[in-house]
């Protein structure tokens, strides 16, 4: 299973933080236990990682996930003459301790080789505009990946994450909060938990939430005034989310130099743990459950397209017959997208291979996609070759291992809901059409229900 890792719960300058001399700053400096590092998170997933937000100390919260062996001894990573880095990166805005870090994924230093990096458009223009960040994708060490908030988005397969826009001071970029697989929510960042309405429902429906608790109190900052860098007191946040705190596990990071939480001995302590609030720590964990499908998938209104689920064997004595009866059927002649998908297929030779080429180059001419979801390793590799050589591919798109595609046409895909042997869904500005596969003819079935969805990665992937 999937977990999440707290790597820093620390305001951006971290504990001990520079040139200060706070009672906080000259214990954690004497005391490493104390120190608290940049805010950040991470995902391990198998021989996956996922890195939420790049603080000012990634090296050494680098160094501190190398003692999990999950990421040490990760996948593709096993055997490199360097340390493992990351398969993909989501930033949430553009205040230091939430991307600085990313100096060293440079040509100067790691010299990343296009890391998916997932923004939000105005911090993507932001890297984009600015040095010595722009550097970073010309050079290809980061590949930026513009998300939409209120929008899921698929780092790899099973790993679901929406970008969930909350108000915060915004210098630069917008800020957004995130939802992990819908189980656990990250909102390091936030003005007012009043100015966000959607707080309350969003904690309920997640089962552990990290919270803003960068100030304690109002006296904190000494001259500095604390409307500079608004947000929530802890006492506050205590008494806005109390009833939730039976429900759902709610913890606290994001933590400033100067809040009375970085010192143990602290009565605060007390207070949280009175209230059923949690303090993060460093290398804190917590388990991600499977994609929580919601209740009822939104399809898109204008929404058109031939969904086609292949069977577990797609050979000569299947996948040629299953398309003469979809063509004796007429789908041929509807002109939308096609979505196939392939996940289901255990058993495929020349000949269906051949027909599903056939198939990609037909569409394409009538000036339509194709997309080709979650093929197995044996398909993907025939699928990347045939996709090299065919000067008649443009229309065609493989969804890889982090959930991505080329298509700039469809921008919806419904979910995969198993069907043994086959089936065709058939999507016309909203009105939906399933059929089975016969011995040799498409036969009516019951619109697929995509509440039943499986999103969890396919068995091959998790190898």
């Amino acid at each position: 299973m999937a977990k999440v890792y707290v790597l820093g719960s620390a305001q951006d300058g971290g504990l001990p933080q520079f040139g200060a001399r706070h009672a906080h700053d000259v214990a954690a400096r004497g005391n490493p236990a104390l120190q608290r590092l940049g805010p950040s998170l991470a995902v391990i997933d198998g021989e996956r990682a996922l890195l939420i937000d790049v603080s000012p100390d990634i090296k050494a919260q680098h160094e501190r996930l190398l003692a999990v062996p999950e990421y040490a001894n990760g996948g593709a990573r096993t055997g490199m003459s360097a340390p493992p880095i990351f398969d993909a990166i989501v930033l949430t805005h553009a205040h230091i301790g939430h991307y600085a870090g990313l100096i060293h994924f440079g040509r100067e230093a790691a010299s990343t080789k296009e890391i998916p990096c997932f923004v939000t458009k105005s911090m993507a223009k932001f890297l984009r505009d600015n040095g010595p960040w722009d550097q970073l994708i010309k050079l290809n060490n980061l590949k930026l990946v513009e998300i939409t908030p209120g929008k899921p988005f698929l780092p790899w397969p099973g790993l679901e994450l929406t970008a969930l826009t909350v108000p915060h001071r915004g210098e630069y970029t917008d800020t957004v909060g995130l939802s992990l697989n819908g189980r656990v929510l990250y909102v390091p960042d936030i003005d007012d938990w009043k100015q966000w309405p959607q707080a309350r429902e969003t904690i309920e429906r997640h089962e552990v939430s990290l919270l803003d608790a960068t100030f304690f109190s109002d006296d904190e900052l000494g001259p500095r005034a604390m409307k500079e860098v608004p947000h929530p007191r802890v006492t506050e946040t205590l008494k806005y989310f109390g009833e939730l705190a039976g429900k759902r596990r709610l913890v606290l990071t994001h933590l400033n130099h100067t809040n009375p939480l970085c010192d143990p001995r602290h009565d605060a302590h007390k207070q949280v743990e009175k209230a059923g609030f949690e303090v993060a720590s460093e290398m804190m964990s917590f388990d991600l459950g499977p994609v929580r499908v919601p209740a009822k998938v939104e399809v898109p209104r204008d929404f058109s397209a031939v969904v086609v689920t292949l069977p577990a064997r797609a050979d000569a004595a299947t996948l040629p017959v299953m398309r003469a009866a979809a063509e004796r059927f007429g789908v041929r002649d509807i002109h939308a997208h096609r979505i196939i998908h392939a996940r289901q297929i255990e058993q495929l030779d020349s000949s269906s291979l051949a027909t599903l080429f056939d198939l990609i180059e037909e569409v394409g001419k009538s000036g339509h996609e194709v997309i080709i979801c979650d093929p197995p390793p044996a398909l993907q590799k025939y699928i990347e070759v045939y996709h090299a050589q065919s000067a008649l591919c443009k229309n065609f798109s493989l969804v890889d291992a982090r959930g991505r595609h080329e298509s700039k046409l469809i921008d919806f895909i419904p979910p995969f809901v198993p069907a043994p042997k086959g089936r065709v869904d058939i999507y016309t500005r909203g009105e939906l059409k399933s059929f089975g596969f016969g011995p040799s003819e498409l036969t009516p079935a019951p619109a697929v229900n995509l509440a039943e969805a499986v999103l969890s990665p396919p068995k091959w992937a998790k190898k």
